[in-house]
């Protein structure tokens, strides 16, 4: 039996007429289905403590309709176990819109990530660990760090340092991984897709995965003026907790943990030329959230 025939069985779908890759989210794997009924994501899981906090973190934003909506087996679990392996099911959206990062509404999109924090900050998820925790990924790059025959490389040493210093506040339930990647934008809507880094941290990491992912880095001053501006009326409609200043922190370990991230994977042949863009955009994300002239 293969895992259509598994999930046409556990689920009360009809029948399975189609199913190809597709490419949303980053934590899990996912292939959509068509049925007889319509579309939906099956998505291949860690564990089946991903599968259970993922089904909350669904049904707590059910009634705002921010996230897919989940579907139970018939035998009303929020999953199946296929050869050893957890999957599973959501609706799948229709009407995507390409991921421009021209078209955003950041006002919206800051309504979105509040209200995504507010729906979801009595859910309790201890045990999930941050599986790129920064002192853990320094370990394993520093060698090549501190080798580099680049300055700008080099001098994240001195970063890593300094963010490592910041103070932890793991008060809020947060997405972990809320970047572009894990985000769908329809017409009227924006929908949280993957939560399989959810844990308790400090909630301006999920902002700043946010903003660095959708703004481009070569945004000019002035222009991003306007979109922290826009992005921040959004989001305090729906959370009050707002502070530029531990905001500015988590996007330096958010752009951080990327570029040591890609060091480690040696997945961009032009690290040195992303490292310094990407400084360069922070140091414009500091002048705005810390007032400096």
């Amino acid at each position: 039996m293969t895992i259509f025939d598994y999930v046409a069985v556990h689920y009360d779908i009809g029948n399975i007429v189609g199913f190809s890759a597709i490419e949303h989210g980053n934590s899990s794997k996912a292939m959509l289905i068509e049925s007889t009924q319509g579309k939906f994501v099956l998505r291949k899981l860690r564990n089946e403590q991903q599968a259970w906090i993922e089904y909350e973190m669904v049904q707590a934003l059910a009634s705002v309709n921010i996230s897919p909506s989940m579907v139970q087996t018939k035998y009303e679990i929020p999953y199946i176990t296929y050869n050893n392996e957890i999957y599973n099911l959501q609706i799948y959206i229709e009407d995507l819109l390409p991921r421009s990062q021209s078209n955003i509404d950041f006002v919206r999109l800051g309504q979105v990530i509040g209200l995504f924090h507010r729906m979801t900050n009595h859910l309790k998820v201890a045990g999930m660990e941050d599986r790129f925790e920064l002192s853990q990924l320094w370990r394993e790059v520093s060698n090549v760090v501190l080798a580099s025959s680049s300055e700008q490389i080099r001098m994240l040493a001195q970063l890593t340092e300094e963010c490592l210093k910041f103070r932890k506040t793991n008060h809020s339930v947060i997405h972990g991984d809320l970047g572009m990647w894990n985000l769908l934008f329809t017409e009227e809507s924006i929908y949280i897709i993957d939560f399989g880094e959810v844990r308790m941290d400090d909630h301006h990491f999920d902002l700043a995965a946010v903003l660095a992912s959708t703004i481009p880095s070569l945004t000019h001053s002035q222009e991003l003026g306007k979109i922290m501006a826009d992005f921040e009326d959004g989001y305090v409609q729906e959370n009050a907790d707002f502070n530029r200043r531990q905001l500015y922190e988590q996007l330096q370990v958010w752009m951080l943990r990327g570029f040591l991230a890609v060091i480690r994977e040696r997945r961009r042949p032009s690290t040195i030329g992303y490292v310094k863009r990407n400084m360069k955009l922070l140091g414009v994300f500091e002048r705005i959230l810390c007032r400096i002239e």
